[in-house]
């Protein structure tokens, strides 16, 4: 019988969640150059950097999307997971 669940054959496996713990930011100040999540010297941006941003669904409600920095300057490119759609601070 399982240890745990009172079947039999249960086999035990060892498995593991990774928490990145990304900061969820709003579209506006990623798209805004001079907030300081686009300032590589307060947010450590760099190509690769991610954060979370809370976008629009489209409809109505809010969803969360994984954006990646494409260089650490505080215009350079922000692309979803996707690799669709890009935001490029201003």
């Amino acid at each position: 019988m399982g240890e745990y669940t009172g079947d039999t054959g249960f086999v035990a496996q060892q498995s593991y969640a990774v928490s990145h713990n990304l900061h969820v930011v709003t579209a506006a100040q990623l798209a805004d150059s001079e907030h300081p999540v686009n300032l590589s010297h307060l947010s450590g941006k760099n190509a690769g950097a991610q954060f979370v941003v809370e976008a629009d669904d489209g409809a109505g409600g809010t969803t969360l999307v994984v954006v990646t920095a494409l260089g650490p300057e505080p215009t350079d490119a922000w692309v979803d997971a996707t690799g669709t759609e890009h935001v490029v601070p201003a």
